[in-house]
């Protein structure tokens, strides 16, 4: 322990540069979705500091009882204190994933009780491509890598013989996400494989803290599903499955994590593909390329099963006696458990997204480190640990490359908007006119490229300037990706559109003039962005629609 405590400056340096240099691009990308939807509530509770913490953290409303209170609270301080300046969430967020990646060594030292292999571990962590959504998409990053942090302190607590302080760092945990209810069932059989009954450290010491905390969630959520704003629609995205779908959700649970926790998703798919074309030709469609629902969903299980198979009979072969590797294979499967009872379509899809195996992770770390220190030769595990860090490496890359563009052009046109309009009208309504339908969207919801509805960012985007009132940035108004509508409050008005006939319409039941509209159109050819505002002037006077205006 004393050589460990002696260097802890240049471990987490270590692991920082390894954190840095892999993600020392993620500074220039920029928000991607959610994100556009937190600063959106946040606004809609503009007031005292007190009152923004109040609306965001204890009073859940909306028909829905996900409560996770410290996420709230602390997306409210980064909004504060960060503003829209970006690189400031991907530093954090980078920051978090270090601290995470110590806390994985420190777990894992305690567990092994050799630095070499507890240094792999938390090397793996910090490197992996299934920590890439986690700590990019900076939206999740608070709730899923803060959870995740209190998650591994809970760990280290119990294994230090603390239970009051990890049921504490538990507790925390559960108020960044509610996944991390898993310790409850992972914490007991931690307990039974590290501590035997001759220890004095019993089953009475950690019992108390453990069914204090149990009564106490429990109970809270109890409390919130009978005070809590009920839906008014029910949305078939929401709808959950029968009670027979979750005992096999149940069942396929670890095929689809453990597989899933070492390699990446792309990498299932094609050989998925592979086996459709060998195995299953009659699943081939147009060109000979395999049916993808086939691919992504039956046959991505069947290769997730056989890769299962072929991790249970190399573990009984190297692991049988090996409690820690069963430990955090144990580990990998129950931090998935909460994932079956995720409502509507999302529940049925075979891949998991990655974000949802950061706790899983860290189990496939400590078991990938295990088994390089089963290499015959030591000389080996530099060069294979290389290898693997290198092809996460070049995964993360890859997607971050994908992500810088796409972060770029949207960052561009709201500049490029803002910049021709710095001050806006107080009734505006926002026109604009794409050549393509992205994201899924069917081709006549042609939309700019952005995953959530451009209403409500330039909502967001203009706040700092036109300081709208809160009253626009509720009930989520234009968030989703095909939102079209106009509202007016406190003698503002805003609307967003990008159907023509809807703009007409709008204008003449509000009795808007035509230069109350911004348009623009974007072409995919060049990603070129064309102020059309005057051009959609003439057209609208032109219309016999917007006689009168």
């Amino acid at each position: 322990m004393k050589k460990i405590v002696k260097q802890p400056l240049f471990l987490l340096a270590l692991i920082a540069a390894v954190v840095g240099f892999t993600y020392r691009v993620l500074p220039r990308t920029f928000f991607q979705q959610d994100e556009w939807s937190a600063f959106g509530q946040t606004i809609a509770l503009s007031g005292s500091l007190w009152q923004m913490i109040l609306g965001r953290v204890f009073l859940p409303t909306g028909g829905t009882v996900h409560f996770a209170p410290l996420t709230a609270l602390f997306s409210v301080i980064e909004y504060l204190v960060f503003d829209l300046r970006f690189s400031s969430y991907a530093v954090t967020s980078m920051a978090l994933h270090v601290a995470n990646s110590f806390l994985v060594f420190w777990l894992a030292w305690l567990l092994f009780k050799d630095q070499s292999r507890a240094f792999i571990a938390a090397i793996i962590f910090a490197a992996d491509s299934l920590a890439h959504q986690a700590v990019s998409w900076v939206a999740t990053a608070i709730n899923t890598q803060g959870a995740s942090l209190f998650v591994l302190l809970s760990l280290i607590g119990l294994l230090k013989k603390r239970p009051w302080l990890s049921m504490a760092a538990f507790g925390l945990a559960l108020g960044f996400k509610e996944t991390s209810a898993f310790l409850f069932v992972f914490l007991p059989c931690l307990s039974l494989v590290v501590f035997n009954r001759r220890q004095d450290f019993a089953w009475k010491k950690i019992l108390p803290p453990w069914l204090l905390l149990a009564l106490f969630y429990f109970a809270l959520r109890l409390w919130l599903l009978f005070n809590t704003t009920a839906p008014l629609t029910e949305s078939a995205d929401l709808t959950q499955p029968s009670r027979l779908t979750y005992l096999f959700r149940l069942m396929l649970l670890p095929i689809r994590i453990i597989p899933q926790s070492f390699i990446a998703a792309r990498q299932i798919i094609a050989w998925s593909q592979g086996l459709v074309r060998r195995v299953y030709p009659h699943y081939l469609v147009t060109r000979g390329v395999p049916d993808p629902f086939v691919v992504e969903s039956i046959a991505f299980d069947l290769v997730c099963f056989l890769l299962l198979l072929l991790f249970l009979l190399v573990a009984w072969r190297y692991f049988k006696q090996a409690k820690i590797f069963w430990l955090a294979a144990g580990l990998m499967v129950l931090s998935g458990l909460p994932l079956i009872f995720i409502p509507g379509r999302a529940g049925y899809v075979s891949m998991i997204e990655p974000r949802h195996l950061y706790l899983s992770l860290i189990g496939s770390s400590l078991i990938t480190a295990m088994f390089l220190a089963r290499l015959k030769s030591k000389l080996l595990i530099i060069p294979v640990l290389f290898l693997i860090m290198f092809s996460h490496y070049r995964l993360i890359q890859r997607d971050l490359d994908s992500l810088i563009a796409n972060s770029r052009l949207r960052e561009s046109v709201l500049t490029q908007i803002k910049t021709e309009h710095p001050d806006l009208p107080a009734k505006v309504v926002f026109y604009t006119e794409s050549d393509t339908a992205y994201y899924g969207l069917g081709p006549e919801e042609k939309i700019l490229p952005f995953q959530s509805g451009l209403g409500q960012t330039l909502l967001v985007w203009f706040y700092d300037a036109e300081k709208f009132p809160p009253c626009f940035y509720e009930d989520v108004f234009l968030y989703k990706i095909e939102s079209q509508g106009y509202r007016e409050c406190q003698g503002r008005g805003f609307g967003y559109f990008r159907k023509y006939d809807d703009l007409l319409m709008t204008l003449q039941q509000k009795h808007l003039p035509a230069e109350s509209v911004i348009a623009y159109r974007f072409s995919s050819q060049d990603n070129s962005l064309v102020d059309t505002s005057q051009e959609v002037w003439h057209e609208l006077k032109a219309s016999s629609f917007a006689a009168g205006l």
